[in-house]
């Protein structure tokens, strides 16, 4: 019965030590934080941890600063602070805010911890991060090339999140005609804060877009739920598969007129000077071959003899050609007059030997040869 008595009462006593104690030596110890942070300086936070020593005894111990994530802590984490009786503390702390930090209130704690690493005081200051929500679109490929009609067209694009939260956006593709009928075509996801996400959209031309050239896909980002766009951006479709305009072999620069036709004309083109022209092409097949004739004559009234140009006869057959009259070659030098051509061209159109001779008579009936 003593002995159970005494127990108790000894242990009230330790209990009682062990309150009295801490009690004695963190008494009059006061906790502090002052917030310090101007406008200009969106991204850094300056506060002043102030420690006031109100009691009689010394006190030794340290202020340790803990951050929520996103935050970093440029000054010391922990600072040992010996103390005074009636000393003031002052300690200044910089904290960096990332650009990942969620929007919305976080919370910045300073805690005093005494010699028997005891948390003694506490105090937390809120820190509201506002809401960030720009995003930026731009193409993977500003030029995507088509060297085949048989397949599809890849257009990509990227889209950065350089806010602070979560973004469901859309993305929608606008082609000049697609074969199913569809011009707008939508692609939907979720970016995270900081993060880029690439959004592929493929397709296959129509018959009219494989005929032209060049055309363009424009790509519209809109921001979920309002339908918010927030950026647009637009890639340029090469096709070098596409139908190409070739000039005839049979014409050059000397020739305006159209194939199995005759034209005669005349015109004025002074006081006193007439002139009458006839031009024309034409062709026909023969038991083997074919032959292709192209004339031009003009005659004025005060010359005596016609001047006929641009003239000549040939005939084809397999892979020979034989052509009689007016001859144009642009060769290392320059040859234009009449004479005559003799052609020949393998059979898989790599390879071609020409022999001839041209005078350089500019006239087919020129009288004073070169």
């Amino acid at each position: 019965m003593l002995y159970n008595l005494f127990k108790r009462t000894f242990s009230v006593f330790l209990i009682l030590i062990a309150v009295l104690i801490p009690a004695q030596n963190n008494a009059g110890v006061i906790l502090e934080i002052r917030n310090e942070s101007r406008a200009d300086k969106g991204n850094i936070i300056d506060l002043i941890v102030v420690v006031k020593n109100t009691g009689n005894d010394l006190f030794s111990g340290k202020v340790e600063i803990t951050t929520p994530s996103g935050f970093r802590n440029i000054s010391p984490g922990k600072t040992e602070v010996h103390m005074k009786p009636g000393e003031n503390l002052y300690l200044p702390v910089k904290i960096l805010v990332n650009n990942n930090v969620v929007a919305g209130e976080s919370h910045i704690a300073c805690k005093l911890i005494d010699g028997q690493n005891f948390v003694i005081a506490k105090q937390e200051i809120p820190y509201v991060v506002s809401e960030n929500n720009m995003m930026r679109i731009t193409p993977e490929n500003p030029v995507v090339y088509m060297n085949n009609v048989n397949d599809s067209v890849e257009v990509k694009a990227r889209v950065s999140n350089l806010g602070n939260k979560r973004q469901n956006v859309t993305l929608v593709f606008k082609i000049p005609e697609v074969s199913q009928g569809s011009i707008f075509i939508e692609k939907s996801g979720n970016i995270e804060v900081q993060k880029d996400s690439v959004f592929v959209f493929r397709f296959f031309p129509s018959k009219v877009l494989m005929r032209s050239p060049q055309f363009t896909v424009q790509i519209a980002g809109f921001r979920e739920p309002d339908k918010e766009i927030f950026g647009n951006t637009s890639v340029s479709v090469q096709n070098i598969s596409s139908t190409q305009r070739y000039e005839d072999r049979e014409t050059d620069i000397f020739s305006n007129f159209s194939k199995n036709s005759i034209t005669a004309s005349y015109r004025r083109v002074g006081e006193n000077l007439d002139m009458y022209q006839m031009i024309g092409s034409g062709g026909f097949n023969l038991p083997s071959g074919y032959l292709y004739i192209r004339g031009n004559i003009y005659a004025m009234n005060n010359h005596s003899d016609p001047v006929v140009n641009n003239t000549y006869i040939s005939y084809h057959r397999e892979n020979n050609e034989f052509t009689l009259g007016n001859m144009s070659k642009l060769l290392e030098l320059s040859l234009f007059g009449r004479g005559a051509e003799y052609a020949f061209t393998s059979s898989d159109k790599d390879k071609k030997i020409e022999v001839g001779f041209v005078d350089q008579s500019f006239s087919l009936i020129e009288r004073n040869s070169f």
